[in-house]
């Protein structure tokens, strides 16, 4: 789709018609859709009525500004989070009200000397040719309204804006590009500064292609609407002869079909014809800038004949009736809905209560179970056997019954039947179906998908009320599992009723349990007197076991605190030492000299570990083993001291005594150390070598140690044995589990304190009598707190149970009235102009479409029959004269006829229309044209029910208008009102009034006349020629502009344009004759 680059509206229609452009949802969605190259555009709204500006009906213009603005930004939005590959395309919308930034306070604003001076120096103009007077403005400036309908005051006002204000910051145009002027020609502000701007557009861009879009005032709306029309067509059509044309193309629209009587005129049904008028422009606009794929370039037209008569047509299919339908569709399946979630809040309560307080309850359904579920089975199949969904080929629908229901019911075995659990089977079988996604391929509508959610939870919920109805058949209390009953809909009744049996049982059974409570009270206190008394036996002789076993506690805690094993080893290493120094001595004196410090500390060390635990050692028997060793190692070293001599001498020698002597010695100390209680040494002689052996390892010690250890324990025990005469095996073995892991003795007297209890306890009968009354108290709190729960239910449940019937009742009216609803008898209404209501003849081919693109309405022969047969009720229309606003369709004299007209209608719709809409026979038989002169072509584009239409009908000359030409037109009126105004006319002129003069028809012709027809068969110079001879240029001239205060009265000269020698129309005109007449001063 293509849009113009820039639109300017102009004045009260133009900008309304801008509004309704910028209004349409569509219109927005389509311009800002992401695209490689995104559509941009800027409209730009200039007025002067300052009251509309900020307020009105439907809000001050700028409040409109403002939400056109955020609905764009909304979209734009919308579109970047679709779509992240490609730019939306953008708006821009400016809004010029051109008092508010201009000094206009009194008259001697607009028309005091130095406020002209500085305006008319500000535009290049002469002072003299500045053309407003003080009777043509309110002594207040008031432009609440605008300039009420003075062209003349619209363009001096924005001659003033742009002295004044930075008005061109408004009206630029940076690029070339396509301009689109909205204007209406009879009012004040559009008609009066529309040459001016475009000329201001023009010198910015001179390639600017600017196309007029004209809205031609009714007759009835007022002499100064007519006057202003008259002078501004004739200024468009001078224009054009004289060969300055400002435009690409001069499109008119005429409203006359609306019999709209101006602002003044508000009320219905022409304000309402007239809102289809704006309605349908929005088509001829785009259709207009869309033409290019079917005509390239401008509508042709000649030099006297520039204007386009565009006649817009909108066929909007009446989707209200079918929304309203299809809403009450809704609101039935919103109801089955709203009794879907109440029904599944009910199951999800009761099961909560039955998993409390009967969680293994089950049972078999009864017959009058059975009956119930039946009845919601048939009611599935009410709604999917209804015949408006087979009218709308409801896929969802077929599917239920085939992939549900008849599948179930298939599924169903012999066995199964026999044995009465059919309907509980087929009712699995159904669940699992749906829950498979039975429901989840069909090519569902929104509607049908609603009705796919509602069979789908209805299924899972006739599941669900299987299981509850089964599950209620083990409550064993005959009131609760009635009013459980009541609340999921097996039961009718009164929730108050219940409510209060319900409190009545909870009230008994409150009773009930305290009796059992206070009874329970009274036992445990004379348990806990027997028990007192017995806790005093007990500590006495648990104190008198302590007592007993304290001495072997702390011998064994000494036992398990000193370090023996560590001590012994570090003896055992000190004698290690001691053997290597012993053996590696090479003398007596070495031996002698050898330190024992270590091996006596060591010694020390295990001494006191030994005596901790009540172990003796006699340390003499270490000390004198070091010392027989010593003396073994001496003697060893006589034994061979000198023995290489003394053997050979023929006597013994004293040093061979004295060997003898340290053998025997020898062999003493190894017999000492080899019969010690505790071996410490071994000493042995090979061969000369002497070597010492260590033969205390400790393990000795640790035994006596250990066995120590165990009497300790021993005598623990027997004591406790003693104290507790009868001890259970359990009651022994936690003790001396205790005693072997080291436990203090707190630990260990819990143990024998807990034995005595029980070994002195009297209390069996009374706890027995304890344990079964607090059975009893459970158990009647536990059936308090079931009418307690049950009660709860009745009274908080009861809501949803109440929604629950409601809502489904409703629900299955409102599905039962469905069949009898037809909603094609909605009636269209008759009556209307430019938009015409239709719908299709089946409405279900509409249902659930979001537009006619998507439908099957244009896929059935009858509907594209009635649709083409509406198409051509509106181009009989476009062919009236009301409509498409000419005097004669077919111009013919003297066997000749004027062929200057073509006709090329544009269509519009998301839907293709090939095939469908053929226009081409009826306008070529209604305006006589070859196949040359018609044309029509279709874009893509609209509201998603919408067909828009616009006639274009080029080659219309001036004369040829019957709202200007006709009885009571433009022209009559205008020279009737000048009649009235006498030279203040020129206020209804707006091209010319700078340079002190404007121009008019001074005559028009009469189509009806064959005469005047023939004028328009000559040649397109000729026709040129004639009609610029027509026009007269008025020269304003101020005879009192040297005296110092202005009376009010002007002279008006008339000049009549020909084209002199030249058979060319002259621009600027050539004096012939100069009339003069004098304004009487009166408005």
């Amino acid at each position: 789709m293509n849009v113009p680059d820039r639109i300017f509206a102009v004045g009260g229609a133009g900008k309304q018609l801008a509004f309704e452009l910028l209004e349409t949802q569509w219109v927005l969605e389509a311009i800002l859709k992401p695209r490689g190259t995104p559509l941009e555009t800027k409209v730009t709204i200039i007025d002067s009525a300052e009251g509309e500006a900020t307020g009105g009906d439907q809000g001050g213009d700028w409040e409109r500004v403002d939400d056109i603005k955020r609905r764009i930004r909304r979209i734009q939005e919308r579109y970047r989070d679709q779509d992240d590959r490609h730019r939306p395309g953008r708006i821009d919308v400016d809004y010029k009200l051109l008092t508010e930034n201009v000094r206009l306070n009194r008259q001697l604003d607009m028309v005091g000397d130095a406020e002209v001076e500085r305006i008319t120096a500000g535009n290049g103009m002469e002072r003299d040719d500045w053309w407003l007077r003080p009777s043509h403005i309110n002594e207040n400036l008031d432009f609440a309204k605008g300039v009420i309908r003075k062209r003349g005051l619209s363009k001096a006002l924005y001659y003033k804006a742009y002295a004044e204000d930075d008005i061109e910051a408004v009206v630029d145009l940076p690029e070339k590009g396509e301009v689109a002027m909205l204007v209406g020609l009879g009012g004040g502000t559009g008609a009066g500064l529309l040459l001016d701007l475009v000329e201001h557009l023009k010198r910015e861009q001179s390639t600017a292609e600017v196309t007029l879009f004209g809205v031609l005032p009714n007759n009835a709306e007022g002499e100064k609407e007519n006057a202003n029309a008259f002078a501004m067509l004739s200024e468009l059509e001078y224009l054009s002869l004289s060969g300055a044309d400002l435009f690409e193309d001069q499109i008119l629209f005429s409203i006359e079909p609306t019999s709209y009587g101006g602002k003044a005129d508000q009320m219905s049904p022409s304000v309402d014809y007239l809102k289809e008028f704006d309605e349908a422009f929005v088509y001829s606009l785009l259709l207009y800038y869309n033409r290019q794929y079917y005509l390239e370039e401008s509508f042709t037209s000649s030099p006297y004949a520039p204007f386009t008569v565009a006649v817009p047509h909108l066929v909007r299919y009446n989707t209200e009736a079918i929304e309203e339908f299809r809403a009450t569709v809704g609101d039935y399946l919103d109801q089955k809905s709203e009794s879907m979630s109440a029904e599944k809040r009910l199951y999800d309560e009761v099961s909560s209560f039955l998993d409390t307080h009967y969680p293994e309850s089950s049972g078999e359904l009864s017959d009058e179970d059975e009956v119930d579920l039946e009845r919601r089975i048939a009611q599935l199949e009410t709604l999917i056997s209804l015949e408006l969904f087979e009218d709308l080929d409801y896929e969802v629908t077929s599917v239920f019954r085939t992939e549900v229901l008849d599948s179930a019911r298939a599924e169903l075995n012999a066995d199964e039947r026999e044995e009465g659990h059919a309907l509980d089977t087929m009712i699995d079988i159904m669940v699992g179906s749906v829950e498979a996604g039975a429901l989840e391929n069909a090519d569902s509508s929104s509607e049908e998908v609603l009705v796919a959610d509602v069979l789908r939870e209805d299924v899972v919920l006739l599941g669900r009320r299987k299981q509850i109805l089964k599950r209620l058949k083990g409550v064993s209390d005959p009131k609760v599992r009635d009013a459980l009953e009541y609340l999921v809909g097996l039961r009718e009744g009164n929730a108050g009723a219940k409510s209060t049996q319900l409190s009545g049982e909870h009230q008994r059974a409150q009773t009930a349990r305290k009796q059992a409570e206070s009874e329970l009270h009274e036992t445990r206190e004379e348990l806990d007197e027997l028990r007192t008394e017995q806790s005093e036996q007990v500590a006495r002789k648990t104190d008198e076991w302590v007592a007993a076993v304290k001495e072997q506690f702390e011998q064994l805690d000494a036992l398990e605190s000193r370090p023996l094993r560590r001590d012994i080893e570090t003896l055992r290493s000190s004698l290690q030492d001691f053997r290597r120094r012993v053996e590696r001595a090479r003398s007596p004196d070495e031996v002698e000299a050898i330190d024992l410090t270590e091996i006596n500390e060591a010694l020390a060390d295990v001494e006191d570990d030994l005596q901790a635990a009540d172990v003796y050692l006699d340390a003499s028997d270490v000390a004198d083993s070091v010392e027989m060793a010593k003396k073994a190692r001496i003697a060893h070293y006589g034994m061979y001291a000198d023995q290489g001599v003394s053997k050979y001498l023929p006597w013994e020698s004293q040093r061979a005594k004295q060997r003898k002597s340290d053998e025997k010695q020898f062999s003493a100390q190894r017999a000492q150390l080899r019969n010690k209680s505790l071996p410490v040494f071994e000493v042995t002689d090979d061969g000369g070598e002497f070597t010492c052996t260590v033969r205390f390892d400790g393990q000795q010690l640790l035994d006596q140690v250990e066995e120590r250890r165990e009497t300790l324990r021993s005598e623990i025990l027997s004591t406790f044995d003693e104290t507790v005469p009868s001890p259970r095996p359990s009651e022994r073995d936690h003790l001396t589990d205790h005693v072997e892991n080291g436990s203090s003795l707190e630990e260990i007297r819990a143990v024998v304190e807990e034995a005595l209890e029980r070994e002195l306890a009297d209390t069996g009968k009374l706890e027995s009598r304890v344990e079964g009354m607090e059975a009893t108290v459970d158990e009647r709190r536990a059936i308090e707190e079931l009418y307690a729960d049950a009660q709860n239910a009745v009274t908080e449940l009861n809501t949803h149970t109440e929604s629950f019937t409601r809502n489904l009742d409703a629900y299955q009216r409102g599905i039962k009235s469905l069949d009898e609803t037809n909603p094609q008898q909605t009636a269209v209404e008759e009556e209307y102009t430019f938009r015409k209501h239709i719908q299709p003849h089946n409405i279900f081919l509409a249902t659930g479409n979001s537009g006619l693109a998507e439908s099957d309405v244009l896929d059935n022969r009858k509907e594209k029959q009635q649709l083409a047969g509406h198409v051509d009720e509106l181009a009989d229309k476009a062919r009236s004269t009301q409509y498409c606003g000419l005097r004669k369709r077919k111009l013919i004299a003297d066997q000749r006829r004027y062929d200057g007209i073509d006709v090329h209608v544009g269509l519009a719709s998301e839907a293709s229309l090939h095939g469908i809409v053929d226009l081409q026979s009826p306008f070529q038989n209604a305006f006589e044209l070859d196949n040359s002169q018609y044309g029509q072509w279709e874009c893509d584009f609209g509201g998603a029910w919408e067909i828009g239409m616009t006639s274009f009908i080029t080659g219309v000359f001036l004369d040829n208008l019957r709202l200007m030409v006709g009885p009571e037109g433009y022209a009559e009126k205008y020279y009737e009102y000048e009649s009235k105004l006498g030279g203040d006319i020129l206020i209804h002129h707006a091209y010319g009034l700078e340079d002190g003069n404007f121009v008019r028809r001074k005559a028009m012709f009469n189509v009806e006349y064959t005469d005047d027809v023939r004028t328009f068969l000559q040649s397109d110079p000729e026709v040129t020629a004639t009609l610029l001879d027509s026009f007269e240029r008025v020269l304003i001239t101020d005879p009192s502009a040297a005296d110092e205060q202005f009376d009010g009265d002007i002279e008006v000269q008339t000049t009549t344009l020909t084209d002199g020698d030249s058979t060319t129309a002259n621009a600027t005109g050539v004096p012939d004759e100069i009339v003069s007449l004098e304004d009487d001063g009166d408005d």
